[in-house]
C-alpha cells in the first residue's frame, strides 16, 4: 500500500492530537480513519482502515488462508488463519493496547514515543513534518549501517525512531515480542519430508500470494527481468489482462535479458516493452519532494531505471509495480556448503548426504572433497557470526563494531542448522535493503514473494531441497516447470548490472568527490578523505566494491543533509 498513516496510541493520545494537528493531517490529505479513547488513527488515500471485532483494527489488506476462515478475534488467529499486508492495532480488553506488523513487513512501522503515548508511522518524515519529533542523527547507528551493508536491526538512522520488525507485537507499555517468529518454520518436525511435496506446497503459496498481492489493482506494471523469480510472479498472473510488462536492458551483455523477458511475456500473454537505460542520466541527489527515509538505502544509479518504470506505469494506467523482488532470499539462492551441513545434522551419514556434497560441488564448481571440508567445519560451529563481514573502506573508524542485530536473528535458537540460520538472515536483511523502493512515483512496489505463506513454506523446506542436481532454488524451479519456459528453468547465469553503475558512478564522479569532501560525513569525523581522493583518482578501479562503496557513502551523504536541513 502507498503512505501514509500516522496512529497515536495510549494515554495522551486525545491530547497529542489537538485540533490544530488535526487540521495539519488533514491538510496533507490524511482523514481521521478511527477514533476512541486513548486511539486516534490518520490514513491517507487508498489505506483501508476496517474494524475488527474482538481484535482491533486493520490497516491495509487482510485475507484468509481459506474461504472458510472467519474473521480474526486475537492475534494468534490473526497469525495462523490469515495473511496480507496489514499493521494491526489491538485493542484487547483484558490488555495492553499495541501494534502488530505482519511478517511480510509490507506495510513499514516506524515508532517513537511522546511522553506515555505511542505514534507509529509508515513515514517518520510526515512526524517531523509535525514536529512530533526533533529529528537528530544517530551518527553510531549510522556507521553500523554502512559497516555492515544495510544489515539492519531495529535502530534507524534518527535518536528515538526504532523501527517494528516483520512479526513484531510492540505493547503500548513499550514492551515488545515476537508473536510470529520464523524459527517456528525450521525445525525438524515442520520440515517436508520429499522434494515433491515441498514443491507443491511452494506453488500453491506463490499462488495464492501473488494473486492475492495484486487482487485489489486494476492495472499493474511487472518487472520483467527475464530471470526466475519474476518469470515465476508472471507465471502465478499468467494471462491476467491487467498486466502489462517491462523490461530494462542496459547496453552492456550481462545486462540485457532481453531474450528471455521475451519468451516469458509471450508465454504468460503479456504485452512487453522494452527500454536501453542510458546511466548518465542517473541522478544521485534524491529530488527536493521526495520523503526523506529513517535510513539511508536509495540507489541513485538506479533513477533511470525508476524514471522508465514510472513512464511506462503511466502508458498502461498501472495502479501499482509488481515483481520478484527478493526472490534469491526467499528462494535460497546459496553458494555455500550449509546444504550439506545441514542434511548432516539432521539425517546423520547417509548416502543421501554424499548426492547433497555432489550436488553443491556441482552448483559451484567445486571438488565434492571441498565441499566436504567445508561442510564439516560448519556442522562443528553452525552459528552464524551476526559480526562478521564488516567493511571499514573509507571510514575513519578502524576497531571492531558490533552490529545491529536483526530481533529474527536475536531469537534464532541454539544450535539451529547452519542453512536455516543464513536462510532467515538472508530474509531478513533482503527486507531492508528493500525499503527504499517501498514506492516508487507515488505508486505501491508489491513484493510478494516476501509474503507470510510463502516465507512459511520455504522454511519448512530442507535446504538441501534447493540445491537438489545442482540447481540453484531448485525447488522454485519444480514448483512451476510447467508453467516457466524450458529456457528459464534451464538458466544458470544471472543479469547483472555492474557495468551500468559503473559508469553511472563515473557520470557522476565529480559530484561524488565535491559532497564527500565537504560533507556532514567528512565534519563529523567518520571519512578517510585521502583513500576517497585515492580512489577518485583512479576510476579505472571503481568497478566493483570500491565504486559501490562510494555510492553508498554518498546516499549516506545525501540522506544526512536532507535530515539536517531546516524546513
Amino acid at each position: 500500500m502507498t503512505g501514509g498513516y500516522l496512529i497515536a496510541l495510549g494515554p495522551g493520545a486525545a491530547e497529542l492530537v489537538s485540533v490544530s494537528l488535526h487540521n495539519r493531517l488533514e491538510s496533507l490529505g490524511l482523514y481521521q480513519a478511527f477514533a476512541q479513547k486513548d486511539l486516534k488513527i490518520f490514513a491517507k488515500g487508498p489505506i483501508r482502515v476496517r474494524e475488527a471485532s474482538g481484535l482491533g483494527v486493520i490497516l491495509g489488506s487482510l485475507s484468509p488462508r481459506q474461504s472458510s476462515v472467519r474473521e480474526p478475534v486475537d492475534l494468534a488467529s490473526l497469525i495462523q488463519d490469515h495473511w496480507g499486508a496489514y499493521l494491526a492495532v489491538l485493542t484487547p480488553r483484558d490488555q495492553p493496547m499495541g501494534i502488530f506488523r505482519d511478517p511480510s513487513g509490507a506495510v513499514p512501522a516506524f515508532w517513537f514515543r511522546t511522553g506515555e503515548t505511542l505514534v507509529v508511522t509508515d513515514q517518520i518524515d510526515l512526524a517531523a513534518r509535525l514536529n512530533l519529533i526533533n529529528p537528530v542523527i544517530d551518527w553510531d547507528t549510522l556507521v553500523r549501517d554502512l559497516v555492515y551493508k544495510r544489515r539492519r536491526g531495529a535502530r534507524t538512522g534518527l535518536v528515538g525512531v526504532t523501527e517494528l520488525a516483520p512479526g513484531e507485537h510492540l505493547a503500548v507499555n513499550g514492551l515488545s515480542r515476537l508473536a510470529w517468529t520464523p524459527w517456528r518454520y525450521t525445525t525438524a518436525d515442520m520440515a517436508f519430508r520429499h522434494l515433491d511435496d515441498a514443491a507443491e506446497a511452494l506453488r500453491e503459496a506463490v499462488e495464492l500470494s501473488v494473486r492475492g498481492s495484486a487482487a485489489d489493482y486494476s492495472a499493474l506494471s511487472i518487472e520483467l527481468s527475464g530471470g526466475l523469480d519474476s518469470s515465476i510472479v508472471a507465471g502465478a498472473l499468467r494471462d491476467d489482462p491487467r498486466l502489462s510488462a517491462f523490461n530494462a536492458v542496459s547496453r552492456d551483455a550481462e545486462g540485457d535479458e532481453s531474450v528471455f523477458a521475451v519468451e516469458v511475456a509471450a508465454a504468460m500473454g503479456f504485452p512487453l516493452t522494452m527500454e536501453t537505460l542510458d546511466p548518465h542520466l542517473a541522478r544521485l541527489e534524491p529530488p527536493s519532494h521526495e520523503l526523506r527515509p529513517a535510513r539511508p538505502g536509495r540507489l541513485g544509479t538506479l533513477s533511470p531505471l525508476n524514471d522508465a518504470l514510472a513512464t511506462h506505469a503511466r502508458q498502461v494506467g498501472a495502479q501499482a509495480f509488481i515483481g520478484g523482488m527478493g526472490g534469491d532470499s526467499v528462494f535460497f539462492y546459496t553458494n555455500s556448503a550449509a546444504p550439506v551441513a545441514d542434511r548432516l545434522r539432521r539425517r546423520g551419514l547417509s548416502s543421501g548426504l554424499v548426492q547433497t556434497a555432489f550436488d553443491v560441488a556441482r552448483l559451484n564448481n567445486a571438488t565434492v572433497w571441498s565441499v566436504a571440508d567445508r561442510a564439516w567445519r560448519l556442522a562443528l560451529r553452525p552459528d552464524l557470526d551476526l559480526h562478521r563481514g564488516a567493511d571499514n573502506a573509507f571510514l575513519t573508524c578502524q576497531g571492531p563494531i558490533q552490529a545491529d542485530v536483526h530481533p529474527w536473528m536475536a531469537a534464532r535458537p541454539k544450535g539451529a542448522p547452519p542453512g536455516r540460520q543464513r536462510h532467515v538472515a538472508s530474509i531478513a536483511y533482503i527486507m531492508g535493503f528493500l525499503d527504499g523502493h517501498a514506492v516508487r512515483d507515488g505508486l505501491a512496489q508489491l513484493s510478494p514473494l516476501l509474503a507470510q505463506p510463502i516465507v512459511e513454506t520455504v522454511l519448512r523446506t530442507p535446504s538441501w531441497f534447493a540445491v537438489d542436481r545442482g540447481r540453484d532454488r531448485a525447488v522454485a524451479r519444480r514448483a512451476f516447470k510447467d508453467v516457466l519456459p524450458g529456457s528459464v528453468l534451464r538458466r544458470r547465469s544471472k543479469g547483472a548490472i555492474d557495468r551500468f553503475v559503473y559508469e553511472a558512478i563515473l557520470a557522476n564522479l565529480t559530484e561524488i568527490g565535491e559532497i564527500l569532501a565537504g560533507g556532514l560525513l567528512a565534519r563529523q569525523g567518520l571519512l578517510d578523505l585521502p583513500k576517497v581522493a585515492e580512489a577518485l583518482a583512479t576510476p579505472e578501479q571503481l568497478a566493483g566494491p570500491r565504486g559501490q562503496r562510494l555510492l553508498a557513502l554518498a546516499d549516506a551523504e545525501y540522506w544526512a543533509r536532507a535530515w539536517s536541513r531546516s524546513d
